[in-house]
């Protein structure tokens, strides 16, 4: 029985490494003790979760190349951006269907609206972003508290792209309920909280969230210079 509640939680979260694992000391404890059809099923089972960890990983792997490749220090053209993103929707889409994983869907998720933000098509991005919301929600193998606040963090910069100040407003406050008190993320939050505010001309508010910026723990002297440019 803990072998089998092992194996649910597992499958549940998908925690692919676990699953192999488990599944082998399964397919030797009990598939070998029953009939060959039961192991060479145990078998084929191990095979599809081998399938899902390397198209995690794999879609792990080129969210964070993305990540460094458009740092400040690692900038591609715009060709080769595009093509970067493009090709790699193309894939994820690919090992989606193959595996149905929802990990790999979180990561082809933010790629197609980094693509809409790179297209200029706010509204879309907009769309994505409410559909990677749904899909954290009811998935316990991707949900995290901070991916939501990443995503309320992209809603409201698409929104103020459309000049939505109002609901971008809402969306960067909702998002700092998500982050960790004098976290970095915190920091960056309170820093496009400014940026919202201060575009709004609310002065007064803006005050206020600058003092909190350079009052803040995780900040240092080129942050939010470096932000600013």
């Amino acid at each position: 029985y803990l072998m089998e509640e092992i194996i649910f939680e597992a499958q549940k979260r998908e925690f692919y490494h676990v699953l192999m694992e488990i599944l082998n000391l399964k397919k030797y404890f009990v598939g070998i003790r029953k009939n060959i059809e039961i192991f060479n099923e145990i078998g084929k089972e191990i095979l599809f979760y081998e399938v899902c960890f390397k198209a995690l990983v794999n879609a792990q792997e080129k969210y964070y190349v993305f990540i460094l490749k458009t740092g400040y220090a690692h900038g591609l053209s715009e060709k080769e951006f595009e093509y970067y993103i493009k090709s790699s929707i193309l894939e994820l889409e690919n090992d989606y269907k193959k595996t149905g994983s929802e990990s790999v869907n979180y990561y082809l998720h933010i790629f197609n609206f980094a693509y809409s933000e790179f297209k200029k098509n706010y509204p879309q991005a907009i769309e994505h972003c409410l559909s990677l919301k749904a899909l954290l929600l009811k998935n316990t193998s991707i949900f995290k508290k901070e991916r939501l606040g990443f995503i309320y963090n992209n809603l409201c910069l698409f929104n103020s792209m459309l000049g939505e100040f109002d609901e971008a407003l809402r969306y960067i406050k909702k998002a700092k309920t998500y982050f960790i008190t004098n976290s970095h993320n915190s920091l960056m939050n309170d820093i496009e909280q400014f940026r919202v505010i201060f575009t709004m001309k609310k002065y007064n508010e803006s005050e206020i969230v600058i003092n909190n910026i350079f009052g803040h723990k995780n900040n240092d002297s080129g942050t939010f210079v470096k932000y600013k440019k």
